[in-house]
C-alpha cells in the first residue's frame, strides 16, 4: 500500500506546494474524517485514502497559485460539501480566511467538527443556499476571491458567486476538462453580471494524470439589486 503522507508531499511539490509535516497530518486527520462520516453523509464519492489525497486534496490545492498570485485573503467556498477546496486551502495556507458555505445541516455540522478537531480558527461555516445568502448585507459584496468547485453548471454559478465577490475582484472555479462547451453559453451571464473571464488555466494533478480547468474570473462593476434570483431559478432559467 502506497504511504499516503509521502504520496501527498509529493503531490504538493509537484504543484509548487511545500506542506509541513504537520499539515500533512493535519490534512490526513481530515481525511480521517471524511473516511469515518462519508457512509453516513455521503460527502464524497470514494473513502480510498490514495484517491482522496489525488482526486480531492491535490485538486483543491492546484488554485492555492491563484490565490498567492493576486493576494486573495479573504475568501468564501460555495458549496463545499465536505470542505472542498476549502479546508485543504486552509490547511496548506493558515493566512487565508475562509468562510465554508453548505446548504445541508448535517454537512455543515460536520464542517463545523472539521474546524474544531483540526483548529482551523481562520475558518468559518455558514449554513445557507447561495440563492439566499448573497442577498445578505453581511456577506453580498465582501470578498477578494469566491470559490466553488463541482457544483454546477457555470452559468448557474457566475449567478450564484458574483454576489459575494467585491468589485475588482475574483471568482474561481474549479471545473473539468471539457469546459469550453459551457463557456460558450456564459455570454449573456458574463454580461448581465458584470463579470469577464481573466483567466482559464489548465491543471493536472500530479500522478493521476487527470486535466482539469480553473476558471478564473474578475468582477467589473456591480451586482444589480435582482440577482441572485430566489431560489431554484437560476437553476431552471439559468442566464
Amino acid at each position: 500500500m502506497c504511504d499516503v503522507e509521502e504520496l501527498l508531499r509529493r503531490g504538493a511539490a509537484e504543484l509548487g506546494i511545500q506542506l509541513t509535516h504537520g499539515q500533512r497530518r493535519k490534512a490526513l486527520c481530515y481525511l480521517g474524517m471524511i473516511q469515518e462520516h462519508n457512509q453516513r453523509l455521503n460527502l464524497v464519492g470514494t473513502s480510498d485514502p490514495e484517491t482522496l489525497v489525488l482526486k480531492h486534496i491535490l485538486d483543491s490545492l492546484t488554485g492555492l497559485t491563484v490565490l498567492k498570485e493576486h493576494s486573495l485573503v479573504k475568501i468564501i467556498d460555495i458549496g463545499t460539501g465536505a470542505g472542498l477546496p476549502g479546508v485543504p486551502l486552509a490547511i496548506a495556507q493558515p493566512g487565508l480566511e475562509i468562510t465554508l458555505v453548505e446548504s445541508n445541516e448535517r454537512k455543515a455540522k460536520f464542517l463545523q467538527e472539521c474546524k474544531r478537531s483540526l483548529d482551523l480558527s481562520s475558518v468559518e461555516v455558514v449554513r445557507g443556499r447561495a440563492d439566499e445568502l448573497g442577498r445578505l448585507p453581511l456577506l453580498r459584496d465582501s470578498f477578494e476571491a469566491v470559490i466553488s468547485r463541482a457544483v454546477a453548471p457555470t452559468r448557474v454559478l457566475i449567478e450564484h458567486t458574483a454576489p459575494f465577490c467585491k468589485e475588482n475582484y475574483y471568482i474561481m472555479l474549479y471545473k473539468g476538462r471539457d469546459v469550453d462547451a459551457e463557456i460558450a453559453i456564459c455570454r449573456h451571464a458574463l454580461e448581465e453580471l458584470r463579470v469577464q473571464i481573466e483567466e482559464i488555466i489548465e491543471t493536472k494533478i500530479p500522478y493521476l494524470g487527470a486535466e482539469r480547468n480553473l476558471v478564473v474570473l474578475r468582477k467589473v462593476g456591480p451586482t444589480a439589486a435582482r440577482y441572485p434570483r430566489r431560489i431554484g431559478i437560476p437553476q431552471k432559467r439559468p442566464l
